[in-house]
């Protein structure tokens, strides 16, 4: 995934360093937007699931923060704090007693705003949850798009050569080689060995089986290779 892709979902926060924590109304109220974003910045230092954000944005709001897909976890999060790393900067709001985060050097707004609540400065979350949904999606979208043109790519690749020695050139049929065979884009291969077609998409061999085997979604979708067209192509 792209740079870009990395700091707008850092920007989109997701949450998903989100554990259990107190209720909405238990949200803590800050003198100043500058200590809420503080406070933003030593939460995403917590380790994951600790609760910290779900505590600063609030457990009403959970299933919609977390939402999203597991296999994004870790990159999001790492995201998210190497974007606060380089920069996390406090900007005025659109709205009025509204700030907003900026995160990294091109200052991705953060898209939940702190606001003013009486005498202090909350994270309003119920604003900010219809950007947080529309930036996952369409993190997802892009996701997909570029798995499907490593898929292209990928069948390029495995159609290039006769795999299974039967003198005829074919795409493969599958994503994930049957046990010892080299009918899908993936198999496992040992060191030294040439890569499988679809071997560039994982972060390892072992993550990658687990992630298929595991049936979750990439990026909120499922792929699934069509061997032949149907009545309603």
């Amino acid at each position: 995934m792209s740079k870009l892709t990395n700091v707008t979902v850092a920007a989109g926060l997701v949450a998903i360093m989100l554990g259990g924590g107190p209720a909405l109304a238990q949200q803590p109220t800050f003198a100043d937007p500058e200590a809420a974003a503080e406070a933003f910045r030593e939460a995403l230092l917590e380790p994951a699931g600790s609760g910290r954000l779900l505590e600063l944005f609030g457990e009403a709001y959970q299933d919609e923060l977390i939402g999203g897909d597991p296999a994004t976890v870790r990159q999001t999060v790492d995201a998210a704090r190497n974007a606060a790393a380089e920069a996390l900067v406090v900007a005025p709001g659109e709205a009025p007693d509204t700030y907003e985060i900026l995160l990294g050097r091109a200052g991705w707004p953060m898209p939940i705003p702190i606001a003013r609540a009486g005498d202090g400065w909350v994270f309003d979350t119920e604003a900010g949850i219809e950007e947080v949904v529309d930036r996952r999606i369409g993190e997802n979208e892009l996701a997909a798009i570029e798995a499907a043109r490593a898929y292209v790519e990928a069948q390029r690749l495995y159609g290039s050569a006769d795999r299974n020695d039967d003198g005829v050139l074919e795409f493969a049929q599958l994503l994930i080689s049957k046990a010892g065979q080299r009918d899908g884009l993936f198999w496992p291969t040992a060191a030294g060995e040439t890569p499988s077609p679809l071997a560039p998409l994982a972060a390892s061999e072992a993550d990658y089986l687990a992630y298929y085997q595991s049936g979750e979604p990439y990026y909120g979708y499922r792929f699934k290779v069509l061997t032949r067209q149907g009545d309603t192509a």
